[in-house]
């Protein structure tokens, strides 16, 4: 967890994001952990990619976590620079 610094411009720079419900110690095999994403997003992205993938969980992630820095809370990551944002727009399909 880290507390996030706000920056003047548009711009949203992350290391090390992983879901809040999800724990650090989190095992899906025996071997493997969880893998923590990096964000850096300056202008908007088309995010695509196979099914089950985590696409869907990094736009949750992102989403929770500048939600969570705007209330004052701590960052479910190892680094979070952002700008003020006024509104956040998903497309999830169901």
């Amino acid at each position: 967890m880290c507390e996030p610094d706000f920056v003047q411009g548009s711009q949203l720079n992350i290391s090390g994001l992983r879901h809040p419900c999800v724990s650090a110690e989190f095992r899906l095999t025996p071997t493997a952990g969880f893998i923590p994403n990096d964000v850096n997003l300056e202008r908007p992205i088309l995010l695509s990619g196979p099914n089950m993938g985590g696409k869907s969980t990094l736009i949750r992630s992102v989403g929770i976590a500048v939600i969570m820095a705007q209330v004052g809370s701590f960052v479910p990551c190892t680094w979070m620079q952002l700008a003020p944002f006024d509104r956040i727009f998903t497309r999830l399909g169901g």
